[in-house]
Formats: structure tokens, sequence, C-alpha cells
């Protein structure tokens, strides 16, 4: 299992433009970046999924969520 692991991440690590997500195109700029977390659309996305996952959780956990890193 970890062989196939150090696999993957050797994988990864061969080709680092795979994990590019963004692309250079609209990242010109200290104002872009403070305002791509709120008009990107991938993060306005994660930002709602976590919104409406904590919702549902209910109770105390509508605050604890989105403010614990992975959720935890």
């Amino acid at each position: 299992m970890l062989t196939r692991s150090l696999v993957v991440v050797a994988l990864f690590v061969s080709f680092p433009t795979i994990g590019v997500c963004h692309t250079q195109d609209s990242a010109t700029g200290f104002l872009a970046g403070l305002l791509h977390p709120v008009t990107g659309l991938d993060h306005f996305l994660a930002m709602l999924s976590v919104g409406i996952v904590s919702a549902q959780l209910g109770g105390v956990r509508i605050f604890t969520v989105p403010a614990v890193p992975n959720g935890l």
C-alpha cells in the first residue's frame, strides 16, 4: 500500500502542471488575488458546499465546521 502511494506521489511530482487549477489569465495583481476567493466559481462552490453540509449537521456545527481546517 505504501509503495502504491509513493508511485502516485512520484507521478504528481513528475507532472506538476496537472495540479494547476487556475489559469494565469485571471491572476494579474494583488487585487485579483484578493477577489479570487469571492469571485472564483470553484471557491464559491466550495464555500456553498461547506455551508450546506454544516447547516444539515445543525447545532453549533453550523459555526465550527467552516472554521476548522478539514472539517474536523
